[in-house]
């Protein structure tokens, strides 16, 4: 049995203006995509690495010239944190969306718990 304290807060958040769109998690989503962004760029920042290190250092010389291979291990640094970064970011994302999960049952209890709002004779006229 929900105590009626507990069910007045209940009815003052669901009356607030603008909590269902809240509760839909329009802010989780466009954060989320943000991140699918950085997770993009991060791993175009990856290919163009790659693509450095292989038209730049050959295999072979890598392992002669001492400059070669302090930049071969640089850009192998770079593309290590490339990955890292990429990971982080997408168990990031993850959890935020995880957020969401109960998102039906939170706008099943906002709905139960909110006021009907009276509707003016012009609106009703607009549904029928």
């Amino acid at each position: 049995m929900i105590p009626e304290e507990k069910k007045a807060m209940q009815q003052e958040i669901a009356n607030q203006k603008g909590v269902s769109c809240r509760a839909q998690g329009w802010k989780v989503h466009l954060c989320a995509a943000q991140l699918l962004q950085l997770t993009n760029l991060e791993h175009d920042i990856f290919e163009r690495l790659s693509n450095l290190q292989e038209g730049i250092i050959p295999k072979k010389k890598a392992a002669i010239d001492d400059d070669l291979h302090r930049i071969n291990e640089l850009i192998q640094g770079n593309m290590q944190r490339c990955k890292l970064v990429m990971d982080q970011i997408s168990e990031a994302r993850d959890s935020m969306l995880k957020v969401l999960d109960h998102k039906d049952r939170v706008l099943k209890l906002l709905n139960k718990n909110g006021t009907v709002k009276k509707v003016s004779k012009l609106k009703r006229k607009e549904k029928v």
